[in-house]
């Protein structure tokens, strides 16, 4: 459960305030150093940076994680403790006579416990999605301000962001999502690094 929010589902929900961001705070400062690579004048100068390795390497992140496993414990045990209370019916049913009004009301039953079992178990889902999305939320209004800062302080005009390389070719869902990222090619101009030492405290 701890995988609730795949890679490209952060890159959805939260490249646009990525970008809304910096277009904000990011300006280009002509006495201020040149990017990692010299650019001729005038040029725009361009970063990358692999966010989802800044969320990942991030004290936030980390704790939550240590917080999670104990959640995710304590769910897996509530629903345990629902499928033993099903099973136990089940056997309850199948040794009453077919068409008695006692097997009836336990069919009714174990209607009811499915029920009860699915809606648990969607509700969990939904409520540790919304954790951990806040969770991303939290790092990045951190992380943000402090790419801007750097972007300022290096002349860097735009920072894009970089997705992971194409993962297992085994994986067609996933190979296709990485296949669609916004860098193609990029000759020394990754950022990450740098922002994951900046951010070490969050």
């Amino acid at each position: 459960m701890a995988k609730f929010l795949s890679t490209m589902l952060i890159g959805v929900c939260l490249s646009g305030l990525f970008f809304g961001a910096l277009s904000r705070h990011a300006t280009a400062d002509p006495s201020a150093d040149s990017g990692k690579k010299d650019s001729p004048p005038g040029a725009t100068r361009i970063a990358v940076i692999d966010m989802t390795r800044v969320y990942m390497k991030s004290k936030i992140y980390q704790n939550y994680q240590n917080e999670l496993k104990t959640k995710v414990s304590e769910s897996q045990e509530a629903s345990r403790k629902l499928i033993m209370e099903f099973q136990q019916l089940t056997e309850k049913w199948k040794r009453l006579e077919q068409g008695s009004e006692e097997r009836k009301e336990i069919e009714n039953q174990l209607k009811k416990k499915q029920t009860e079992l699915s809606e648990f178990q969607a509700a969990e889902a939904r409520k540790f999605q919304k954790e951990q999305a806040g969770i991303y939320l939290a790092i990045y209004q951190k992380t943000a301000p402090e790419i801007a800062n750097y972007a300022q302080a290096r002349g860097i005009d735009l920072v894009l962001w970089k997705q992971p390389e194409p993962v297992k070719e085994d994986d067609p869902v996933k190979l296709l999502q990485s296949l669609s990222r916004n860098v193609i090619y990029e000759n020394n101009l990754d950022i990450t690094d740098e922002i994951i030492g900046a951010m070490s405290e969050l």
